[in-house]
């Protein structure tokens, strides 16, 4: 069973758009906490925003 983003910065995502969105308003380098359901439990993980492979 694949995880799922729940929300983004603390804002909810429903789509992969509203993910995508949600990314945008950040930076390379930043630090945002993302909510995670992974199976039947519901997490936070941080991840840092790194470049796109190729740009």
């Amino acid at each position: 069973m694949p995880d799922v983003i729940l929300e983004v910065a603390g804002v909810p995502v429903n789509s992969f758009e509203d993910l995508l969105r949600e990314v945008r308003r950040h930076q390379v380098g930043d630090r945002i906490p993302l909510t995670v359901r992974r199976g039947g439990q519901v997490f936070q993980v941080e991840v840092v925003l790194a470049p796109f492979p190729g740009r």
